[in-house]
């Protein structure tokens, strides 16, 4: 996803208008009010608005489901109070770093399914399209292990 500009002359857009610029079914946006999420107002219609605030939320929410979090973990990143400490970067890169993890666990688990069902035990030459998975695992390892 792409970082959303929204017009400071424009104080709030109505939910059909955010669904568009945002890339999500207007059904996503209330899912994510009814969880708490985000709040919007309402227009002289009733209908759902949002300001600039709740988009920006909004924005962030969309960009960590697409990032794999789950709703209770972007909850929890929007709970975060900015502090000097900078505690909140640091939750924020932990749970990036357990999500990394999970995906290369998952590609692992796919290669080794690939070598189970593959003729010659996955020595096939679309194999290769996983080295990605394999050279990050070794970078990966190297960090942990490098002296500090």
């Amino acid at each position: 996803m792409s970082i959303v500009s929204f017009p400071l002359a424009r104080t709030s857009l109505p939910i059909g208008e955010a669904s568009k610029r945002l890339g999500l079914t207007a059904r996503a946006i209330r899912f994510y009010e009814e969880k708490g999420l985000l709040e919007s107002g309402r227009d002289k219609q009733g209908r759902r608005s949002f300001d600039c605030f709740n988009l920006e939320r909004l924005a962030y929410i969309a960009s960590g489901r697409q990032g794999g979090l789950s709703i209770r973990q972007i909850a929890d990143l929007l709970d975060l109070a900015p502090s000097a400490s900078g505690s909140g970067r640091e939750k924020v890169e932990e749970l990036c770093r357990q999500r990394l993890m999970q995906l290369r666990q998952d590609a692992r688990n796919v290669v080794a399914f690939m070598a189970l069902r593959m003729p010659g035990g996955g020595s096939d030459p679309d194999s290769k399209l996983l080295d990605p998975v394999a050279s990050s695992d070794r970078s990966s390892r190297r960090e942990r292990t490098a002296p500090s």
